[in-house]
């Protein structure tokens, strides 16, 4: 008996130490895979989408930030924190940089000092509560005895970090954020949604917009959209997409989601306003060549709406979406025609920037 207990203490302590083992091995591969992340990305160049912008991609993030600092010191050491931390960070020294790149992505939260090169931490918060209340702002302040960051707050931001930067205390403090804006949006979701989800064996079709969006119609309302297979062949397999952040109220100035693809950005527009975003499919990162090769298999973003027929005014269903593609098919190839290039590999990858900027404009920006 005491030998078949020792037996069983002996098995699950060697049972702890393996598990112990492969976590702590599972963490070091994940921290120098954001180190890498952080080192290779530092040294792209993404000047063409904001002057003064940083990048920093992770493909599975806890979460999205943007953060505006005219310390470019401090803003070394906040960008360094957080990605090792496991956060895809944006940051730049303007505020009016930030703001724009707050109309055209999706963020969890913007981080900005009380001032910036060229705006106050107050006008950003403000201009970001009349457009974007849906990322929550965060002040970082040299002194909590001063009252800006507490007017800031009345302004609209949800809190303050004091400089300097002290890495644990820093992780507790976003993930706690992170953690309350999960269950905000979580709560406004369960409030909104009042009807059934989606089952596997919903009988609807697809329909197509200009821009290779498409879309599908659940049965209880709700519009799932995604990439059509032209826009998956010329864009070949992508790097990620940014999500529209859940529960957020889009204008047509806001993409409903943004593909990234080497250092360019391409946002996907409906060029609707009060477009409710309900969901986001953040699994297909996990697997891009997928969604490369099943497109229709994989929506990327849900939409609820008042006004379905304002989307289904826009809309090609049947016959005229696929003599729409073959055009559009046509049309590339047309464009192809002065160039050495394989259709059959990805495309994209065979041009240089201009180009490629002609590209999108041509065929997704409609």
């Amino acid at each position: 008996m005491i030998y078949t207990i020792s037996v069983i203490i002996l098995v699950i302590m060697i049972e702890v130490l393996i598990r112990t083992v492969v976590k702590k091995a599972s963490e070091k591969k994940l921290k120098e895979h954001r180190q890498k992340a952080l080192k290779e990305s530092l040294s792209k160049d993404y000047s063409k989408i904001s002057s003064s912008l940083k990048r920093v991609e992770l493909q599975n993030p806890l979460a999205r930030i943007l953060i505006v600092e005219k310390d470019e010191e401090l803003l070394d050491k906040l960008r360094s924190l957080l990605v090792l931390d496991g956060y895809s960070v944006d940051s730049v020294t303007s505020g009016m940089e930030a703001y724009q790149l707050c109309l055209l992505n999706h963020y969890d939260f913007v981080f900005t000092g009380e001032k910036t090169k060229d705006i106050s931490g107050e006008e950003l918060t403000n201009r970001m509560k009349q457009k974007r209340p849906d990322i929550d702002v965060i002040i970082i302040t040299e002194s909590v005895s001063s009252t800006t960051p507490y007017d800031l707050i009345k302004e609209g931001a949800i809190d303050f970090i004091q400089k300097p930067y002290v890495d644990n205390r820093l992780n507790d403090f976003v993930r706690k954020h992170l953690s309350k804006r999960r269950e905000k949006i979580k709560s406004e979701l369960e409030k909104s949604i009042k009807t059934a989800t989606l089952t596997e064996n919903i009988p609807a079709g697809y329909f197509l917009l200009k821009n290779h969006i498409w879309g599908y119609i659940e049965e209880n309302g709700f519009i799932r959209f995604g990439l059509d297979t032209f826009a998956m062949k010329l864009l070949g397999i992508i790097d990620t997409i940014d999500f529209a952040n859940l529960n957020i109220i889009l204008s047509k100035e806001n993409p409903l989601f943004v593909v990234k693809k080497n250092t360019l950005d391409i946002y996907f527009k409906l060029n609707l306003d009060g477009l409710k975003v309900v969901g986001a499919n953040v699994k297909i990162r996990e697997n891009f060549e997928d969604l490369y090769q099943k497109p229709y298999k994989n929506w990327i973003c849900k939409i609820e709406t008042q006004n379905i027929k304002e989307i289904v005014s826009l809309a090609m269903f049947g016959k005229e979406a696929d003599d729409y593609i073959n055009t559009e098919n046509e049309k590339l190839e047309a464009e192809l025609s002065a160039y050495s290039i394989n259709y059959d590999k990805s495309i994209i990858e065979q041009f240089d920037n201009e180009t490629i900027q002609k590209l999108v404009h041509s065929f997704f920006e409609k």
